[in-house]
């Protein structure tokens, strides 16, 4: 047997609000909609997603699980750059500045020098290499430097050109051997 429920006069009560409701939210809708029309009209259009790019995209689980990008090593340091610049390697001192790294790019040494926070790579180039004049020179080199420190601020030619004058005389020493 189904069971009947019996519907009581307090359950009618709330159809005879209905109507007042209605008429209450329709004014709101009128204005939702309104302000969502105004909304899309100013907007700027968003790019439309580029076919040949999703089939490249990669899901966020398989994201997590790819390994690191590979860091490439710095250029080998060639037996000719060494003896120009008389055996100079990492580590070693130069003006109070550490040698951090030094690299065969090309015709090219890039040395890159620290002092705690702060860093800079000085770069030999073959003399007349570049548009714009060194800070030094050998007879056969230029040196030119970009100076920055971890904090982001300029190091000052003042601070760098001791290293540069340690780096020039070596040039100047070895370079006659190293032709």
């Amino acid at each position: 047997m189904i069971p009947v429920t019996a519907i009581s006069d307090a359950d009618d009560a709330g159809e005879h609000h209905a109507p007042a409701l209605r008429r209450a939210l329709l004014p709101v809708a009128i204005a939702a909609l309104a302000l969502g029309r105004i909304a899309w009209d100013y907007l700027p259009a968003l790019p439309a997603p580029d076919v040949a790019d999703q089939s490249e995209e990669v899901a966020p689980e398989e994201r997590r699980q790819a390994p690191p990008p590979r860091v490439e090593p710095p250029p080998p340091y060639t037996d000719a750059h060494r003896a120009l610049l008389g055996g100079l390697a990492p580590g070693d001192a130069l003006a109070g500045w550490r040698v951090r790294s030094i690299a065969s790019e090309e015709a090219e040494v890039v040395v890159e020098l620290e002092r705690g926070a702060a860093r800079t790579r000085v770069v030999v180039t073959d003399r007349g290499a570049r548009e714009h004049s060194p800070p030094r020179s050998s007879e056969r080199h230029d040196l030119f430097y970009d100076g920055f420190d971890a904090g982001g601020g300029p190091l000052g030619f003042g601070e760098l050109d001791p290293a540069l004058a340690e780096l020039e005389a070596r040039l100047r020493a070895h370079e006659g051997a190293a032709r």
